[in-house]
């Protein structure tokens, strides 16, 4: 809707200041009650005046939105702030995939997934969504921030963090009912070391066979398939021993893993414009991360 605009009136201190009312049928000010045919008047890009329309001198008919004007409010708990926000900023990246063509996407880590139950029932127009919401991680591994307190990190993976700390077999169990109670549509391990990550190796094996296998398991029971990010080569054979469906960057690559990945029926996501973007733009990382990506990159190349 058009909404024009007018001179300020003979208190104006020039001709060229301009102010525009937009009159609706209920205004909710944020500030004590809804005001019936209000008014708000913008002058020079700032609210100059707010309250009953008729109140207002310079009042004239001018356009009517229908229906209710307020502030834009999300009502949530402070301590959760930081994820709807995150949702948020996913919508006009998914709007432009759609309008690219892509009716789905997979986007197995952080928070992408909790738009799904919009788009599902047709509240956002977006791609659906497939989405682990968290990756599953033990105490130490690349989904442990090592320069926070562990307790910082466990308190914010059991709230809606991007990583799930879980360390031998029940908890194990209880991370993946934990993602099917959030919404996830698949389920996301780390089954080797990390190159962000600061106290770990990228061929370090992480989770040992029987925690691989349980989650693996338990992710059956419900119908979800289970993502690995394994960069190293055994933690990629350990994940595609275990039944995972899906091997995320597999940097280390050889006949022995592609021979396992083409038996298992497995698939191989392999994220190289990242890496090569880690390479080209690495000043903010301290130096052991930078001696990863300068190892892997070269090594993804080759293979």
């Amino acid at each position: 809707m058009h909404i024009p605009c007018h001179a300020a009136g003979p208190e104006a201190k020039d001709n060229t200041s301009k102010y525009i009312e937009i009159h609706t049928d209920l205004l909710i000010p944020g500030c004590g009650e809804p005001i019936e045919q209000g008014v708000i008047v913008i002058e020079e890009g700032k609210i100059h005046w707010v309250g009953v329309y008729g109140d207002f001198p310079r009042g004239r008919g001018y356009d009517t939105i229908e229906g209710s004007l307020g502030p834009l409010h999300i009502a949530i708990h402070p301590s959760y702030l930081v994820l709807p926000l995150r949702v948020l900023s996913r919508l006009r990246t998914f709007a432009g995939r759609l309008r690219a063509g892509f009716t789905s996407v997979i986007k197995p880590l952080r928070y992408a997934g909790y738009l799904q139950p919009g788009i599902r029932n047709g509240y956002i127009v977006r791609p659906n969504v497939y989405s682990s919401l968290s990756a599953l991680s033990i105490t130490g591994d690349q989904g442990d921030t090592h320069d926070l307190p562990l307790s910082a990190v466990q308190d914010f993976g059991h709230g809606d963090g991007s990583h799930y700390l879980c360390d031998g077999v029940d908890e194990c169990v209880e991370a993946v009912r934990s993602m099917v109670r959030r919404g996830a549509k698949c389920i996301k391990l780390c089954s080797s070391g990390g190159i962000i990550s600061l106290n770990d190796d990228p061929e370090d094996r992480h989770f040992p066979n029987e925690e691989l296998e349980i989650i693996a398991d338990e992710a059956a029971r419900s119908r979800r398939s289970v993502a690995a990010r394994a960069i190293g080569k055994v933690g990629i054979m350990a994940a595609l021993k275990a039944g995972v469906g899906s091997i995320e960057h597999g940097c280390y690559l050889d006949e022995e893993v592609v021979d396992l990945i083409e038996e298992k029926g497995a698939v191989l996501v392999a994220t190289r414009r990242i890496q090569e973007s880690l390479l080209l733009d690495h000043d903010d990382f301290p130096p052991p991360i930078v001696g990863k990506v300068e190892k892997l990159v070269p090594l993804r190349r080759s293979n």
